[in-house]
C-alpha cells in the first residue's frame, strides 16, 4: 500500500496537513509512504506493520514531521527512510533504538546547500546526525552530501553492522566535494567496516591535507596496510603527494590511492565495489607509473578490476 501526503485548507486558504488515520488496517503488515504525511504525533499508523518505507522525509512548505507515530509500531522489523535535508527530522530517528522489534534500517540521507560559508555549521551538526544514527540497527547508509567532515567518518566507522555503504559528494562540472580527513583516517574507517558488502565512493576530490605519524603508520600495519602506510608516510614526509603537482586540494596522490585502495581490498565480504577517485595524469608515463605502483601493494582481487586514467583511477566490482 502507498499513501500520499493528506491535507486540507484552513479558513485563510493555506494548505495544511491533516493527521493520517490508519489504525484501523490491522492487517496490513507493509507500507510505502510519503514521510510528509506524518505530520503531528497525533497520526496514526497500520499497528502490525512489519515493514515500513517513508520516500521522503522533509520539511515541505513548513509542514513539520514526527517520528511520534513510529514509536507506536512495536512489532516494526524493517525501515527504510529518504532524508531530505532535514536535521531535525535526522536526529529524531534516534528515539526508534526503543523499539525492540526492530533488526534493520535503511536510511539514504541527501543534504543538499551546503556551502563553504556554513561548513562549521554543517561539520557539527553531521557528526551529532552520525553519533545518533549509532543507536539503530543501520545495514544500509547513503549519504550525499559536497562537504562530508572527518567527525562524520569516525561515527561511520562505528557503524559495524553496515552491509552497505554510499558515499556521494556529487559534482558539478569539475568541482568534486570534499572529504574532511586525512587518507590514512579514511583507510581505518574502512577497515573496521568488516560486515560490507557494497561499497560505493564518488564525486570526492582530495580530502584533507596529507598528514601521517608514527602512531598512524602503526595502526595501520596492524589493520593490514603496512605496504600502503609507508608509502603514503613517504609521500608526506617529503612534502608532495607523487605524481600530484597541481590543484593539491582535488587530485589525490599515487600513495593515498594505494592507501584507500589496500583498505578497500582488507574487506573481505565485499560483493560490490565502485570507487571513484579524480587524479591528474596527462601522460601515458604517468598512468604506467601509477599502475605499476599500485600493483605492488593492491591484492590481485582489487587490481583485475582497478581502472587507471587521465582524470580518474577506479574500481569497480
Amino acid at each position: 500500500m502507498y499513501v500520499t501526503d493528506p491535507a486540507s485548507r484552513d479558513v485563510r486558504g493555506v494548505l495544511q496537513p491533516s493527521p493520517l488515520q490508519l489504525g484501523h488496517l490491522t492487517g496490513l503488515s507493509k507500507l510505502a509512504m510519503e514521510g510528509t504525511c506524518l505530520s503531528t504525533g497525533a497520526c496514526q499508523l497500520p499497528p502490525n506493520l512489519l515493514e515500513l518505507e517513508l520516500s521522503s522525509y522533509d520539511r515541505t512548505d513548513g509542514i513539520q514531521v514526527s517520528v511520534q507515530p513510529l514509536l507506536a509500531l512495536t512489532r516494526l522489523e524493517r525501515l527504510q527512510v529518504l532524508l531530505d535535508n532535514n536535521t531535525k527530522a535526522t536526529l529524531m530517528f534516534a528515539q526508534l533504538s526503543s523499539l525492540s522489534s526492530l533488526q534493520e534500517v535503511s536510511l539514504a540521507f541527501e543534504w543538499s546547500g551546503a556551502s563553504p560559508a556554513t561548513w562549521e555549521e554543517t561539520e557539527a551538526t553531521a557528526a551529532g546526525i552520525a553519533a545518533a544514527w549509532r543507536v539503530l540497527p543501520l545495514r544500509e547508509l547513503r549519504w550525499s552530501i559536497a562537504h562530508m567532515p572527518a567527525a562524520v567518518l569516525q561515527q561511520i566507522s562505528a557503524l559495524t553492522g553496515l552491509t552497505n555503504l554510499a558515499l556521494s559528494g556529487g559534482c558539478a562540472g569539475r568541482w568534486y566535494g570534499c572529504l574532511q580527513a586525512t587518507h590514512a583516517e579514511f583507510a581505518l574507517a574502512r577497515t573496521q567496516l568488516t560486515a560490507l558488502r557494497q561499497l560505493s565512493i564518488q564525486g570526492f576530490g582530495r580530502m584533507a591535507m596529507p598528514s601521517v605519524g608514527d602512531d598512524v603508520v602503526a595502526a595501520l600495519e596492524v589493520g593490514g596496510l603496512p605496504a600502503a602506510a609507508h608509502l603514503y608516510a613517504a609521500e608526506v614526509s617529503s612534502g608532495m603527494d607523487a605524481l600530484d603537482t597541481s590543484r593539491a586540494y582535488l587530485h589525490h596522490g599515487c600513495g593515498s590511492i594505494a592507501l584507500l585502495l589496500q583498505a578497500v581490498g582488507t574487506l573481505s565480504a565485499l560483493r560490490e565495489v565502485c570507487v571513484v577517485l579524480p587524479v591528474q595524469l596527462k601522460s601515458a608515463q604517468q598512468r604506467r607509473v601509477m599502475q605499476d605502483v599500485l600493483q605492488q601493494v593492491l591484492p590481485k582481487r582489487i587490481m583485475d578490476c582497478l581502472e587507471v586514467a587521465a582524470s580518474r583511477v577506479a574500481v569497480e566490482l
